[in-house]
C-alpha cells in the first residue's frame, strides 16, 4: 500500500510529529487492503474571517479494480483530531470493501466447486462418458 501524507500550510509551519502520527495512523489499512492500493492524506489551515483558523483533513482512497475513489474530509479545531475522524472514516470504508471481496472470492470458489462436482457426477453416473474422453488418446482402454 503506497501512503503519502501531505501538509499546504500558508504562514504556518507544521509540526513533524502530526505529519509522523498521520503516516503511523492510516498505515494500519496495510491489512485490510491490497499492495497497489494509495492513500493521499492532505492537511491544510483554512483562514476563516470569522471563525479564525479552520483545520481542515482530506484523505482520498484509490483501490485498484474499484470505480470510484472514496474521499473523508473533516473540519475541526486541531489536526489530530481531524486524522482521528478522518481515520475512522477510511477504515470503515476499508472494512466494508475487504469483507465484500472475502465473501465474492468465496462466492466464485462455490461455484467453480460446483460446477466441478455436477461435472463428477455426470460422468461417473454412467462410465461410457468418463472413459470416452480417455479412449480417444488410447485405445486400450476397454468398452463399459
Amino acid at each position: 500500500m503506497h501512503l503519502d501524507v501531505r501538509a499546504r500550510i500558508r504562514g504556518e509551519k507544521i509540526n513533524r510529529s502530526i505529519l509522523e502520527a498521520g503516516d503511523k495512523l492510516f498505515a494500519k489499512l496495510g491489512d485490510l487492503l491490497p499492495d497497489a492500493a494509495m492513500i493521499d492524506v492532505t492537511l491544510e489551515n483554512l483562514v476563516r474571517h470569522k471563525k479564525g483558523r479552520t483545520h481542515y483533513v482530506h484523505a482520498s482512497l484509490v483501490i485498484p479494480g474499484e470505480p470510484r475513489t472514496f474521499h473523508a474530509e473533516s473540519l475541526t479545531a486541531d489536526f489530530r483530531t481531524g486524522l482521528d475522524r478522518t481515520f475512522g472514516r477510511v477504515t470503515k470504508f476499508s472494512h466494508r470493501w475487504h469483507g465484500r471481496s472475502i465473501k465474492l472470492a468465496r462466492k466464485r470458489d462455490r461455484v467453480v466447486k460446483a460446477s466441478v462436482r455436477s461435472w463428477l457426477h455426470a460422468t461417473l453416473s454412467k462410465p461410457s462418458r468418463f472413459f470416452s474422453k480417455f479412449r480417444k488418446h488410447d485405445p486400450q482402454i476397454p468398452e463399459a
